[in-house]
């Protein structure tokens, strides 16, 4: 087989690059060059890059679909959470439901202050150190 000779000209960089792998591989810059070559004009060379796109989107939706399991997981968990605090959490005295259904401001802020604990041994109004 007759091989046809052809001057090219390529970017610095790009002959750098070809000398490292050629000389990685062992191989002559032709033989590189002619793979590389081969490979661009190949039918099926769409054909494997079309398959190496389905291959990358079949890995992002498996990671979307754990991501949105872990999500959904976290949500029940979350509610789980609430269900069990609202069921053992004491109930708003009568007196003091009309505060809480009441938006944040100072009617509830004070109802807030007023039963705030306060540690054992320490007077109402007095610092901590």
């Amino acid at each position: 087989m007759t091989r046809a000779r052809l001057n090219i000209f390529i970017e610095p960089d790009h002959a750098k690059r070809l000398d490292q792998v050629a000389a990685h591989k062992g191989v002559s810059k032709s033989a590189v060059i002619a793979a590389a070559l081969a490979s661009f004009l190949s039918p099926d060379g769409h054909d494997q890059r079309e398959a190496a796109i389905a291959k990358r989107l079949d890995r992002l939706s498996r990671q979307f679909d754990r991501l949105e399991r872990d999500q959904n997981v976290l949500i029940e968990t979350l509610a789980l959470y609430v269900r069990y605090f609202l069921t053992v959490s004491l109930q708003v005295p009568e007196g003091q439901q009309e505060a809480a259904r009441a938006g944040p401001g100072p009617v509830r802020a004070v109802h807030r202050t007023a039963r705030a604990p306060h540690p054992a041994g320490a007077q109402p109004g007095a610092r901590s150190p």
